[in-house]
């Protein structure tokens, strides 16, 4: 994050003061402003005035990261008895050294479709995901829920709703919004007949 030209300074016979420079080193990783704290150690022919301390703030100005949604199967089959999962996949386009917290937003699918309703049709295990510092993506699951009942396709859209960095908001690519169809397995139903009595007399 820094360096120091040298830790060990000589004030010059005669001279009342001396200095030396800390320059900050560019490491192209976002990440919360730092601090470097500087006190004396132990003076040789000299005392200290009391327990001296600066500190120095090493302010970031690198870019956030950038948050992208995918979403790895958006198709996906109801049948009773099997399990149908889709992975919902948040990446980064850069490392960051700081804990990206992400909240997703799941919406029915409007007419001419056919609504995927939250639970009754499908989980998401989580809203909000977090990739943590230093990893690059994270992701969740969503799973289709078996009803058994024969129905039309059903939608549903999953989209980014904030992302927040450290406690601040950070960005996510505009226009990000996945719609995932869920596909009626189930058996069509049987009509039967029956007419009773099963005989009349005639009038």
């Amino acid at each position: 994050d820094y360096v120091f030209a040298t830790t060990t300074l000589t004030i010059a016979e005669g001279a009342t003061s001396t200095s030396i420079t800390l320059t900050a080193q560019s490491d192209n990783l976002d990440e919360v402003d730092e601090a470097v704290v500087i006190d004396i150690d132990v003076p040789t022919f000299a005392a200290e005035s009391g327990e001296q301390q600066q500190k120095v703030t090493i302010k970031d100005v690198n870019v956030p990261a950038i948050v992208t949604l995918s979403v790895n199967k958006q198709f996906l089959d109801e049948n009773v008895g099997t399990t149908s999962m889709a992975t919902v996949r948040l990446t980064l386009d850069t490392i960051s050294a700081k804990d990206i917290t992400v909240t997703l937003k799941k919406t029915p699918g409007v007419a001419p479709l056919f609504p995927a309703k939250d639970v009754e049709d499908y989980t998401l295990a989580t809203s909000t995901v977090v990739i943590t510092a230093g990893q690059s993506s994270t992701s969740t699951i969503f799973q289709v829920t078996a009803d058994g009942r024969n129905e039309h396709e059903e939608t549903m859209t999953i989209e980014i709703d904030e992302v927040v960095g450290n406690g601040t908001k950070t960005t996510e690519v505009s226009g990000q919004k996945k719609t995932i169809t869920i596909k009626d397995g189930d058996p069509l139903p049987t009509v039967t007949i029956e007419a009773l009595p099963v005989s009349i007399e005639e009038e």
